[in-house]
């Protein structure tokens, strides 16, 4: 989300989706849910079909207190 400065082609990218009222919510999510990774994650939902009621708007969601560590690796349960 923060990567690229500005001008760059990511930087237009996300520039463009906005300016085109295409992004209907970005959802944060918590550091390390990939693995041995200490970035947080964002994702971004796109429409070009965007409800006549939400044009304009961008939801934001913070979902970084819904995460619980696994104990473990996924790859040892069985």
């Amino acid at each position: 989300m923060f990567t690229g400065g500005a001008g760059s082609g990511e930087s237009d990218i996300r520039k463009w989706i906005i300016e085109n009222d295409m992004l209907e919510a970005i959802v944060s999510m918590p550091d390390q849910l990939f693995y041995n990774t200490g970035i947080f994650t964002y994702i971004w939902i796109i429409t070009n079909r965007k409800a006549k009621e939400r044009k304009g708007k961008i939801q934001l969601v913070n979902a970084v207190s819904f995460y619980n560590k696994m104990s473990r690796l996924l790859a040892n349960y069985g």
